[in-house]
C-alpha cells in the first residue's frame, strides 16, 4: 500500500458525523465521512435489502498490514508451518491474487511473503481449517491486546466496531477495522448488517491503491521510441568502437571492485544479468533514459559510459528479482510436496486453537431472518438464501481471480508491444539499409559506364520538368553548387564542410536527396544520411562537376521513379 493510504488508515483521523469540516482531510477521508452521513440519514440501501457484502477489498488490506515488525522476523518459520501442513493441497486451491508478486512492484523479501499469504487467503477460501488456525494464532501471538478485546464478543454491530477500531484520538484506524472484521469472520463472530457501509469503504480504498500501483507503461513506451535515434547518435559519438570499449572497461574495473569489496565475483553482475545484449544496446537504452530525465542536455561520452554501468547494474537487480518471482510461482504452485523440513518440528501449534464454532460460514454473515415460516429445511427459504449467498461469494472469488490475470496478461501486453515496436524499427532500419546498399551499388556501376542517358530529350526539357522538384543536395564545390543554383535557384544546397543540420521541415517536403560523392567526407555522409533515414526521403548520389550530365542523371533517376 502506498505511504498517502497508510496516513489515511493509520496516521490521520477519519472524520465522524457531525464533525467540523477539515480542508486538511484527503479524499478518503472525506469519502469515509460522506459514507457514514449517508448511513446515519438512512439514505444508504437498508441493510436488510443487501446480500452479504463484497469483502475482497477488505481481504486484502487485512493481507496487506497483517505481518508486524515482530512476525516478519519469524515469518519463514511460519511461512515453513503452512507449507509442511497444506503444500500438497494448493494445486486445488483457488489462485485468487489478494496481493500483487510481481518483480516489478515487490522486493525480494516482501515477494516472498506475498506469495505465503496470498496461498494462505487461498487455503482458507478452500475451508483449510488449520490455516485459518495459523492465522488465529498469529492474530493471538502478535496482536494480544485487540485479540483480548475481541474475544468477548459474539456478534459485532457498527459501533462495536467502531469503537474497537479507535485510534485513540477519537478516528477510526482503517487498518484496525479490516483487521477486526476479517478475524471476526474466522473467528465465527456474527457481523451485524450495519457493518456493511465499512467493507464499501475498504472495497474503494483498495481499488483507488490498486490504480495508483499502476506501472508508467507510458514512460516505457517513449524510451523505446528514442531507442532507435539514440543508437544512431551513439554510432556517431563513438565511430572508434575501440575507445568505446577502452571506457566501458575502466568504468566496469570499478563496478568489479566493488563486487570483491562486499565478498562477490567480479563478474556477479554479468551472471545476474540474463537481459544483456550489448555495450551498444545498452548504451542506447540509457541515452534514451538520460534524454528522458534530463531534458536538453548533452552528455561527454565518459559520462554515458558511466551512467550506462548504473543501468547495467540496475539490469542486474531486476533480472535477479524476476528469476525469483519465476522460481517462487514454479514452487509454491507446483504439483508436488517437499519433505525438505519433515526433520523440524513445527514452531507454531495452531491445532491448538478452538476451532470455528459449529455452521459458522467463511462469508460474513447474511442477515438473519425471524420469520416464523422461515426452516432450516432443505428447500426452505432460508436454506436458498444462505446456498445463493454462498453460490455469489464464489463467483465473487472467480471474478477476483480473473482481475488477477488481466492484470498479468497487461503486463505481458505491454512487454510484447515494446519488443514488437523495437523489431519493427530494426526491420525498417534493414530496409532502408538495404535500399542505401542497392542505390549504391547501382551509383558504382555508372561510374564505370559511359553515360547512356537518350538525348531524345532535350537537356533544356530536363530542366523545365526538373524545375519543378524540390531537391536537397548535399555537398559539392562551392563554384559547382553556385552553378547549379544559377539552374535550379528553387533546389536546397547544403554545405557539407562545415557543421550543420538539416532542418526536419526541409527534409518532410524533399521529393529527393542527393549526395555529391566527389567531396564529401564520411563522418558527414553518415551524418546527414541519419537524417534522411530518419523522415524516410528518397537519396541518390551524384558525380562530377558536368552540370548537364548531373542534370541527365537526375533526370533519369525521377523518370526511373515515376
Amino acid at each position: 500500500m502506498s505511504m498517502r493510504f497508510d496516513n489515511v488508515l493509520n496516521n490521520r483521523k477519519l472524520p465522524m458525523p457531525g464533525d467540523k469540516f477539515d480542508a486538511d482531510f484527503d479524499e478518503e477521508s472525506d469519502k469515509f465521512r460522506h459514507l457514514l452521513s449517508l448511513k446515519m440519514k438512512e439514505e444508504m440501501m437498508s441493510d436488510e435489502e443487501r446480500t452479504a457484502p463484497d469483502t475482497f477489498g477488505c481481504d486484502c488490506l487485512f493481507l496487506e498490514h497483517f505481518i508486524t515488525d515482530e512476525m516478519r522476523s519469524d515469518f519463514s518459520l511460519i511461512a515453513r508451518d503452512f507449507l509442511m501442513h497444506e503444500y500438497p493441497n494448493i494445486k486445488d486451491h483457488e489462485k485468487v491474487y489478494y496481493l500483487e508478486t510481481d518483480a516489478a512492484e515487490n522486493w525480494p523479501e516482501r515477494m516472498f511473503e506475498r506469495f505465503i499469504l496470498n496461498m494462505m487467503m487461498n487455503a482458507v477460501n478452500y475451508g483449510s481449517q488449520y490455516t485459518k488456525n495459523l492465522f488465529l494464532y498469529l492474530y493471538k501471538t502478535y496482536y494480544s491486546k485487540e485479540y483480548k478485546q475481541l474475544k468477548r464478543f459474539s456478534s459485532l454491530s457498527n459501533g462495536e466496531l467502531m469503537s474497537l477500531a479507535s485510534n485513540g484520538h477519537g478516528g477510526t484506524n482503517g487498518l484496525a477495522m479490516a483487521r477486526i472484521l476479517f478475524i471476526s469472520k474466522l473467528s465465527g463472530i456474527e457481523i451485524k448488517p450495519d457493518c456493511n457501509f465499512a467493507y464499501l469503504f475498504l472495497d474503494d480504498i483498495h481499488k483507488n491503491d490498486e490504480d495508483d500501483m499502476e506501472p508508467d507503461w507510458g514512460f516505457m513506451d517513449s524510451v523505446v521510441e528514442l531507442f532507435q535515434t539514440c543508437r544512431d547518435e551513439n554510432e556517431q559519438r563513438f565511430k572508434d568502437t575501440g575507445e568505446m570499449y577502452d571506457l566501458h572497461y575502466k568504468c566496469g574495473k570499478f563496478l568489479e571492485n566493488v563486487l570483491r569489496s562486499e565478498g562477490y565475483p567480479e563478474d556477479y553482475v554479468m551472471l545476474c544479468n540474463n537481459m544483456d545484449h550489448g555495450i551498444a544496446r545498452r548504451l542506447a537504452r540509457t541515452l534514451a533514459v538520460l534524454k528522458k530525465t534530463y531534458k536538453n542536455k548533452e552528455f561527454t561520452k565518459e559520462e554515458l559510459i558511466i551512467y550506462s554501468s548504473i543501468y547495467e547494474a540496475a539490469e542486474a537487480l531486476i533480472c535477479s528479482t524476476e528469476e525469483m518471482e519465476a522460481r517462487m510461482n514454479e514452487v509454491f504452485y507446483g504439483e508436488k510436496g517437499t519433505d525438505y523440513y519433515d526433520a523440524f518440528p513445527p514452531k507454531f501449534c495452531a491445532g491448538d486453537i478452538p476451532q470455528a464454532k459449529s455452521g459458522t460460514a467463511n462469508t460474513v454473515n447474511p442477515v438473519k431472518n425471524d420469520r416464523p415460516d422461515d426452516k432450516a429445511g432443505e428447500g426452505s427459504p432460508r436454506y436458498k438464501e444462505e446456498a445463493l449467498l454462498k453460490e455469489i461469494d464464489a463467483l465473487r472469488l472467480k471474478i477476483h481471480e480473473q482481475e488477477g490475470n488481466i492484470k498479468v496478461l497487461k503486463g505481458d501486453l505491454s512487454r510484447c508491444r515494446n519488443i514488437a515496436e523495437e523489431n519493427k524499427r530494426l526491420k525498417d532500419r534493414l530496409d532502408y539499409e538495404y535500399t542505401e546498399l542497392v542505390v549504391l551499388r547501382d551509383h558504382v556501376y555508372n561510374l564505370t559506364e559511359e553515360d547512356n542517358v537518350s538525348d531524345e530529350i532535350p537537356v533544356e526539357d530536363m530542366k523545365i520538368f526538373l524545375k519543378e522538384l524540390r531537391i536537397i543536395i548535399i555537398g559539392g564545390h562551392k563554384n559547382w553548387r553556385r552553378k547549379m543554383k544559377q539552374e535550379f535557384p528553387d533546389w536546397t544546397y547544403v554545405d557539407a564542410s562545415v557543421s550543420g543540420t538539416l532542418e526536419a521541415s526541409i527534409v518532410d517536403n524533399a521529393d529527393y536527396v542527393y549526395f555529391f560523392t566527389d567531396t564529401i567526407s564520411h563522418s558527414t555522409y553518415f551524418k546527414y544520411m541519419n537524417v534522411v533515414k530518419e523522415h524516410g526521403v528518397n537519396f541518390g548520389y551524384i558525380h562530377g562537376v558536368n552540370i548537364e550530365n548531373n542534370v541527365r542523371k537526375i533526370y533519369k533517376d525521377q523518370k526511373k521513379g515515376s
